[in-house]
């Protein structure tokens, strides 16, 4: 593989739905482009969960197991890439936040990454924030916070079924935690942890990011909200942080809506069943200009340019 994207976020804030829509259209080709690549890599687990998206259901939840790494090997206009997805329950990126390590492996990911992909759910930004959560906010707008794995990041420690970090390697990722750490574990994707998210992947890439923000569940903000303006109103310490790092992390705001209504709803998911995937779906710009699935990884591949 030339180069590759990492795919990331927090439990249920819109990643399945998303990688099921952009698979269906891959395989549709109406990707702009993109099509599979020459290698095999997961696409039965992808085509489970595109299958659920068919079917009209909420693709959060599938019958393979949530944990495993997934890797999507992709080309377009004669460039190779892969699609690299650490985890679909967001256990990986809650274990970097509150324990400060993750699996060596994703260091390589992450170090080899032309651009990345975070998601949010549009109705999950805690603006609860503590004076400490300030504190920190305002220590990583500034540049002055600890990326995770600080004290191994740059020369890991690799032993067999061992992760990299500070803290002591995880035999399994089922291990028991106190309370106190799975009340933490459980904590929204908060402003602050999206911007500590994005740190560590900065901290780790050898060069400047390129980061499509994807604002999930768009379906429920009003129709003429802008993504750009979605981002300022309810994550604006987040958008600061943005627009104070521009030398080290290139990023656009994106909505989507990948099931394009609630289909947890009956009588919505009647209505719906019948309708093409990708036409029930909506893609908007910074902007609020609808665009296609797979803008946002275009984006991030340079591949409009």
């Amino acid at each position: 593989m030339s180069s590759g994207v990492v795919l990331a976020g927090l439990s249920e804030t819109g990643k399945t739905s998303y990688l099921a829509l952009l698979y269906h259209a891959i395989v549709e080709e109406r990707a702009g482009g993109i099509r599979l690549g020459r290698f095999d890599d997961d696409r039965e687990q992808i085509t489970e969960i595109s299958d659920v998206l068919l079917a009209s259901n909420v693709a959060v939840h599938t019958t393979m197991d949530d944990e495993q790494e997934i890797t999507l090997s992709l080309t377009c206009e004669g460039a190779d890439f892969a699609l690299h997805i650490p985890d679909l329950s967001g256990e990986t990126w809650e274990h970097a936040l509150v324990d400060r390590r993750w699996p060596r492996a994703l260091d390589r990911d992450i170090a080899g990454a032309t651009g990345f992909m975070v998601f949010v759910h549009c109705k999950e930004i805690n603006d609860g924030l503590t004076i400490v959560d300030a504190k920190q906010a305002v220590a990583a707008i500034l540049g002055e916070d600890d990326p995770p794995n600080d004290e191994g990041v740059d020369e890991p420690h690799e032993e067999q079924g061992e992760a990299s970090g500070a803290a002591a390697p995880e035999a399994d990722t089922g291990d028991e935690r106190d309370a106190d750490d799975e009340e933490k574990h459980c904590k929204q994707l908060t402003q602050v942890s999206l911007i500590e998210l994005i740190q560590f992947f900065a901290a780790v890439s050898p060069r400047p990011i390129r980061l499509s923000l994807m604002i999930s569940a768009w379906d429920l903000e009003p129709s003429d909200l802008k993504p750009k303006r979605w981002l300022s109103k309810n994550a604006p310490m987040l958008a600061q942080f943005l627009e104070a790092n521009t030398g080290e992390v290139e990023a656009i705001v994106w909505g989507v809506s990948a099931q394009g209504a609630d289909l947890s709803d009956p009588q919505v998911r009647e209505k719906y069943k019948d309708m093409d995937p990708i036409e029930r779906a909506r893609v908007h710009a910074a902007d609020g200009t609808e665009v296609g699935v797979a803008a946002p990884l275009r984006w991030v591949l340079r591949l409009d340019q």
